[in-house]
This record gives structure tokens, sequence and C-alpha cells, in this order.
């Protein structure tokens, strides 16, 4: 070692990798996020089509057993 500098390293390297960093992070700041494919808005309406047949169904059923229990306390 000469003058107090390791044998591989450089003075100017610190700097030079804060400049590559920014570099770097500007970069991968000014891309904006890709759209949403078709496959993705497709799985988006099929999920809230699902969701509003679920609960079309379950209001169904509630609705038949109330008229059951309806009906037996009639007959009952």
């Amino acid at each position: 070692m000469r003058g107090g500098i390791a044998p591989n390293s450089h003075p100017c390297k610190p700097i030079l990798d804060a400049i590559c960093a920014l570099r770097y992070r500007s970069g991968m700041a000014d891309k904006t996020p890709p759209k949403a494919s078709a496959q993705d808005d497709r799985e988006a309406r099929l999920k809230q089509a699902l969701k509003a047949n679920m609960a079309k169904r379950k209001a169904q059923a509630r609705a038949r057993a109330d008229a059951g229990k309806k009906q037996e306390q009639d007959d009952g």
C-alpha cells in the first residue's frame, strides 16, 4: 500500500459510484407502470360478475328459506 490507498481502490471510486447510482435511480423513476393487459381486464370483469351472481343466489336462497319457514308456521 502506497500513500494509504488500498491497491485496488481509487480515490474517486466512491464519487463515481454515487453518480452512477443517481443516474440509475433517476432512470428508474421516469418509467411509468405498464397498462393493464386485456387478460387483467377480463379477469376483473369476471370477478365482478361472479361476486354479483353470488350475491343474487344468496338473496334467492334466503328468500326461499324465509318462504319455507313462513309456510311451516302457517301449517302448524
